[in-house]
């Protein structure tokens, strides 16, 4: 039989393996590749560990196996591998570099197994044993028996890989592949992978909105949201229905970037999203109001107590911030109920991670904005909230006509004192000239009025005197 040489186990952060010490390497200092970015991650790996359902190849496995600089003990394990996988070209291969495997001259003369008699002697050949009822399995059902045995050895995750690999899961065995799964999650130290093969591989989509937003990923989230969107043409029930839920989800994407803290990209893909769309999403006024809601809430969650809204010509109009106060109230509709479907196995809270803060930073930009100053005085302050719901329904006319008579109380002087104070009016400061020329108007007609008065009342007063002093006269 010759020496059998010892297999010895390894283990990376709970992931204990004989067969596979690279992949488990790769893994324990690769998480972030594989739970962020796959297509960046190494193909065996994310097939592995669910952030793929692409099978590799067998040259792509082979790498992974025996990488070119590997040393002669990571060849010689990955020699057994090849035999556990079938690749029995390339142990070929590598027997005649490596020269020393222990069962090259079994393989080439039938002594397989009287090796396996003699290695079930041996106790810490227990992997040898088990490698050469894998290698002598007449079928896969077999082939599948043999390698449960690795479990006994505390070797789950070499045996999920093996049956990944040789894909010999079916209905029948499904139970025992799920134990086997479970056992390795259980032992594993990364959290993110543990996640990976929960979830198991999703369409990228699902993928996407799993990582944190950067620029290429957010766009092709974008781009696959339009496709999805009705035409134009279609007016069906069916075809709004899908509109509502796609508009949904691409201010989800907006609302999300503003949550990571990406204002950046949350204002590209405002702009990658086409017009017609955006009218859907934003109508009206709210369009051009979008940039503006976004920099307000990304100044918001960077204050979690409160915001001092910055000096923005566009917030002096009422229908500028009622248009962004309905803005924010699309974002928070989007990311507090399941616009995805209830069967959508991704937990959106979770992967923000911030929805409450979020939450807080839109109710503080819009209690901001309902809020915002009318008039200041000095010494006092007086607010007025244009878009405070009121106790019974009331119209926009008579909306403008509250605000009218305010502005009636005033006077030039008041104005005066803050003339950016004023911020109720369409075109702002010549809204405010206007009503302050109509105020001086009123002011001296209502001098005028005085003065007309005052001089009739004088002139009243002298003649009831004048008549006194002819009574007077005439009593003499």
């Amino acid at each position: 039989m010759g020496s059998v040489r010892k297999r010895e186990i390894v283990e990376f952060t709970g992931i204990r393996t004989y067969f596979f010490a690279n992949l488990a390497l790769y893994a324990d200092f690769n998480e972030e590749i594989l739970f962020n970015q796959p297509e960046n991650a190494n193909p065996v790996a994310a097939y592995i560990f669910g952030a793929s359902d692409v099978k590799p190849s067998e040259n792509e496995i082979l790498d992974v196996l025996v990488p070119e600089n590997a040393d002669a003990e990571a060849i010689f394990t990955g020699m057994d591998a090849c035999l556990a996988l079938g690749f029995i070209p390339k142990f070929k291969a590598l027997s005649l570099r490596q020269k020393s495997h222990d069962l090259s001259y079994a393989l080439e003369n039938g002594g397989l197994q009287r090796i396996a008699r003699m290695s079930r002697l041996r106790k810490e050949s227990g992997i040898l044993w088990i490698l050469i009822k894998i290698l002598m399995a007449e079928n896969d059902e077999k082939r599948f028996d043999s390698i449960l045995d690795l479990c006994h050895l505390d070797l789950d995750f070499d045996a999920l890989v093996l049956i990944k690999i040789l894909g010999l899961e079916t209905e029948e065995n499904r139970e025992e592949v799920e134990i086997i799964k479970g056992n390795v999650m259980e032992r594993m130290g990364r959290k993110e992978l543990v996640d990976l093969m929960k979830n198991e591989p999703k369409d990228e989509f699902t993928r996407l909105l799993t990582v944190y937003p950067i620029e290429e990923s957010a766009k092709k989230l974008v781009a696959h949201l339009i496709d999805l969107f009705p035409s134009s043409d279609d007016n069906d029930v069916e075809s709004e229905i899908s509109k509502r839920r796609i508009t949904c989800q691409l201010v989800f994407l907006l609302a999300r970037a503003i949550a990571s803290g990406n204002i950046h990209v949350a204002k590209q893909m405002n702009n990658w999203i086409p017009e017609g769309i955006r009218k859907e999403m934003f109508p009206g006024i709210q369009m051009s109001r979008v940039e503006t809601a976004l920099e307000l809430v990304d100044l918001a969650m960077k204050n979690s107590s409160s915001i001092i809204l910055p000096e923005m010509q566009i917030l002096e109009n009422t229908w500028s911030r009622r248009a962004i106060i309905t803005i924010l109230d699309t974002f928070r509709f989007a990311i507090t109920q399941k616009i995805f479907g209830d069967d959508f196995h991704v937990d959106l809270k979770n992967i923000i991670g911030v929805v409450e803060k979020l939450e807080n930073a839109i109710r503080n930009t819009q209690k901001s904005l309902e809020n915002y100053k009318i008039v200041e005085e000095s010494g006092s302050e007086e607010e007025f909230d244009v878009t405070q719901t009121p106790s019974e329904p009331e119209s926009i006319p008579e909306i403008l006509e509250k605000m009218a008579e305010k502005l009636r109380a005033m006077t030039p002087e008041q104005l005066e004192k803050k003339p950016a104070g004023l911020k109720i009016q369409r075109k702002g400061i010549k809204e405010r000239k206007r009503w302050k020329k109509m105020l001086n108007e009123k002011m001296k007609e209502k001098e005028k009025k005085e003065k007309t008065m005052k001089k009739t009342t004088n002139e009243e007063w002298v003649s009831g005197h004048q008549h006194d002093n002819l009574i007077t006269i005439d009593r003499r």
